[in-house]
């Protein structure tokens, strides 16, 4: 495939290596790489690392090795063979169009850049192309963004590898008013379609803790993450039907284009280990929002579907945004 250069990285490779003090003897240097991991979207913007001596003394003979990088992703750097004391050089990567892993690989794990030398421990950068249906982060990803400052990595969100256990209820008792605003057209703080990060928030700030859907996702620590929430109707997908409540759209024109319907079911072998069920979303249901939520099935035909709030349980799968 033809690789496409973004010019600003390219500028930035060709730059002269960061030299600091220099520095003698026989002790071990040290070597980091900023950011230590990088994930990088599939045929999409290339990435820069920094590579850095952070000890007193020069480190001779380097060498970087990437290893197990997907065909076509292709790595260029301008590090010399001695890096001197509090210097640095920068690597670029550039994604080719075959992700690390096939979409659903639960066990798929990152290339790498193995940096040796004749004076310092082993380096590494750890590399994941990612795609739709990439296992990346705690989850499966279903939105890519790919306009992050290219010295980190995307940013996007993903869906948990499983439902939480058991079904659940979406409040643990009714508000004096609802939460508000959480419906598709909420007027409030939170883009009721859009942000169920915020909608979480304003159910806990509400309700506290508890073991109902918002807080449990709160209190979510899977995959060594703790920033999961649970997700609007519109993360969760589209409607295949035209209906009064058709908030999020259809296939072809969906509210919000990445979502978890279109990105991880809809793909010619589907992620997600999704059933029929249905989950909750963080969405009230503007008619009647003291009483009923709504709730998805990403896989039937009647997507959408409501419930009583303290009476109806549902399953709840958790979604996070990527660290870039």
């Amino acid at each position: 495939m033809t690789q496409t250069f973004h010019p600003i990285a390219f500028a930035l490779l060709a730059a002269t290596v960061l030299n600091g003090c220099g520095g003698g003897g026989d002790e071990v240097g040290s070597l980091s790489f900023t950011p230590p991991a990088m994930g990088l979207a599939v045929s999409g913007t290339p990435r820069l690392a920094t590579l850095s001596n952070t000890g007193a003394l020069p480190i001779a003979q380097l060498t970087l090795a990437p290893e197990g990088l997907p065909a076509g992703t292709t790595l260029i750097h301008n590090c010399p063979d001695r890096l001197e004391p509090q210097a640095s050089c920068r690597l670029m990567l550039l994604p080719g169009d075959q992700p690390s892993a096939a979409p659903g690989d639960a066990a798929a794990r990152p290339a790498t850049v193995r940096v040796s030398s004749a004076s310092a421990p082993m380096a590494a950068l750890l590399v994941s192309v990612i795609t739709h249906g990439s296992v990346y982060q705690g989850g499966f990803v279903f939105a890519i963004d790919d306009s992050t400052p290219i010295g980190g990595s995307i940013g996007g969100k993903v869906a948990g590898l499983s439902d939480l256990p058991g079904q659940h209820h979406w409040s643990p008792a009714l508000g004096a008013a609802g939460v508000g605003g959480l419906d598709v057209a909420g007027p409030n703080s939170c883009d009721g379609a859009t942000d169920g990060a915020c909608n979480t928030a304003r159910i806990v700030a509400l309700h506290g803790s508890g073991t109902y859907a918002a807080a449990l996702c709160t209190d979510s620590t899977e995959g060594g993450h703790s920033d999961w929430y649970l997700p609007t109707l519109c993360e969760l997908g589209y409607d295949l039907t035209i209906a009064p409540e058709n908030f999020c759209g259809t296939g072809q024109q969906p509210r919000l284009a990445d979502n978890i319907r279109s990105n991880l079911i809809d793909l010619q072998s589907p992620v997600g280990n999704f059933d029929a069920n249905l989950r909750w979303s963080s969405n009230e249901r503007a008619a009647d929002p003291d009483l009923w939520a709504l709730a998805s099935s990403t896989t039937t035909q009647n997507a959408f579907a409501g419930g009583q709030k303290v009476l109806a349980e549902r399953l709840v799968r958790c979604v996070r945004p990527l660290t870039p």
